[in-house]
């Protein structure tokens, strides 16, 4: 029987926090490019920035988070390019839960450029300040000694976070579409 190697299992957590992370910035920079409009109105509508800075972020922001996207899923620069995504995942967590306290909650969110009318909830701002800490942990990671997984491994640590990943979403989806029937059901009384 093998002994319960943590540094191995360590391992296989941070290229499931990297390829995690990675794709959730690609998605949603992505997204928000090929739906600029909607996302620039999202950014104005958090109140948080002047409408001539609000609209340089609604630009910049999407090429940021995909820049960062390919780096961290290619793991290159991992030290730098994960600090990057923890200020990113951060910026998130700050700008909802400041619109939150505020009691804006029915403004866009912004988060996957403005197609899911993502409205703003506290499970926004523990999902992100997670993904922050989840990033973050990859960033103290790259100062380790540990010898790296192989290929294959880290092949597969990356399918297995897409579809846990997939999962999550499918069930969000599910659960979104159960709130929006409540909701008819409920307001066609």
């Amino acid at each position: 029987m093998q002994d319960f190697d943590g540094a191995i299992v360590f391992q296989y957590v941070i290229v499931a926090s990297r390829t995690i992370a990675g794709a959730i910035l690609l998605m949603a920079g992505i997204s928000k490019i090929s739906n600029h409009q909607k996302f620039a109105e999202a950014v104005k509508n958090y109140e948080l920035l002047p409408a001539r800075l609000a609209e340089l972020v609604a630009r910049v922001l999407p090429i940021i988070e995909i820049v960062t996207a390919v780096l961290l899923l290619a793991s290159l620069l991992t030290a730098w390019v994960s600090l990057v995504a923890t200020f990113l995942f951060l910026a998130f967590t700050g700008a909802v839960a400041i619109n939150l306290l505020r009691g804006h909650r029915d403004i866009d969110c912004g988060c996957f450029g403005s197609k899911g009318h993502g409205y703003l909830t506290w499970g926004m701002v523990v999902r992100n300040a997670f993904l922050a800490g989840l990033c973050f942990a990859v960033y103290l990671s790259s100062f380790s000694k540990l010898a790296p997984i192989s290929f294959a491994e880290t092949a597969a640590t990356m399918l297995l976070s897409q579809v846990l990943l997939a999962l999550w979403w499918l069930w969000s989806f599910i659960m979104k579409m159960q709130r929006l029937g409540e909701f008819r059901t409920t307001s066609d009384s």
